[in-house]
């Protein structure tokens, strides 16, 4: 993770890299949106959908912190974190199977959206340095962010443009 000291930069970063995203989203043919052309049997909408479980899953657990409360984990005790992360992986996209690819779409959209607001609206001293967020979340706010964002969105770009044949 890039030391980050400022909003600025963390935005900064954030939009660089979901540019870079949405370029690649941009070239997928609507015809193939829901198909299931990527690694796993995943479509393009399951992708879609499973960025905004992981961004959401971020501001769920920012937002407890901030009031104070620990969020519960998602995996079980016997699972190592790949395992965990696999299994609210493949959850998360069974739930998508329901939502319609529009839907999925402007909430891909709105949940980026309300990323952005709330970083926008909390302090600089909150993300980059709170030992309360660490008492409660048991880790960093930027590196939070960071996982769900800016770190998150170029594993899919590439995973879309080795498909496209980028």
């Amino acid at each position: 993770m890039a030391e980050l000291t400022n909003t600025a930069e963390l935005l900064d970063l954030i939009h660089r890299d979901r540019a870079e995203l949405e370029a690649c989203l941009a070239r997928v043919p609507a015809d193939k949106l829901t198909a299931p052309v990527l690694a796993g049997g995943w479509s393009v909408k399951d992708m879609l959908a499973h960025i905004i479980f992981w961004e959401q899953r971020a501001l769920l657990i920012l937002a407890n912190a901030r009031a104070g409360q620990k969020t519960p984990l998602s995996w079980e005790s016997e699972e190592d974190i790949e395992q965990a992360i696999n299994r609210v992986n493949e959850a998360a996209r069974q739930a998508s199977q329901a939502q319609s690819l529009e839907d999925v779409l402007v909430r891909f959209a709105a949940s980026y959206q309300e990323m952005l607001t709330t970083i926008e609206a909390t302090p600089e001293d909150y993300l980059f340095i709170s030992d309360d967020f660490w008492d409660v979340a048991g880790g960093n706010v930027v590196e939070l962010i960071a996982s769900n964002t800016y770190e998150h969105y170029p594993e899919h770009a590439a995973m879309l443009a080795a498909w496209l044949g980028a």
